[in-house]
């Protein structure tokens, strides 16, 4: 949970967004980048309201869930799995857009990182995130 009411949240998210688009107007373009070093960490260890165990909707975790979608795949290169796990993250980023918005927020405040300390190769669930808020932000 955050160390903040609900309501503080709210407000920063609200001036970080307005932020955001009052730079897009001026052609300012905010990228996020992930790393295994530093930046805000996601992982298991970090605040794992992001992580592999997240809840969807559904009642699964984002982990069972990414687990399910590629259990009837061949085996393949962990490159190839990663569409999957997007996909996956994209649902909970449309099912839980307030945790999405306060994740930007503490992105910018560690100059636009996300990190998974935990992450090993390809599948980095800071990788989805990122490039869930580099399309959508």
């Amino acid at each position: 949970m955050t160390p903040y009411p609900l309501e503080i949240v709210g407000i920063m998210t609200c001036f970080t967004i307005n932020f955001i688009h009052r730079l897009k107007g001026r052609n300012v373009t905010l990228r996020f980048n992930y790393s295994k070093h530093t930046g805000y960490d996601i992982s298991l260890k970090g605040d794992s309201r992001y992580a592999k165990t997240a809840k969807l909707s559904n009642g699964k975790t984002i982990q069972e869930e990414f687990s399910e979608s590629i259990k009837h795949l061949p085996e393949l290169e962990p490159e190839k799995y990663y569409p999957y796990l997007l996909s996956v993250y994209k649902q909970w980023a449309y099912e839980n857009p307030l945790l999405l918005k306060e994740l930007l927020y503490k992105a910018l405040s560690n100059r636009n990182c996300i990190r998974d300390k935990l992450a090993v190769g390809v599948l980095s669930h800071a990788r989805a995130l990122v490039q869930i808020l580099n399309e959508w932000y």
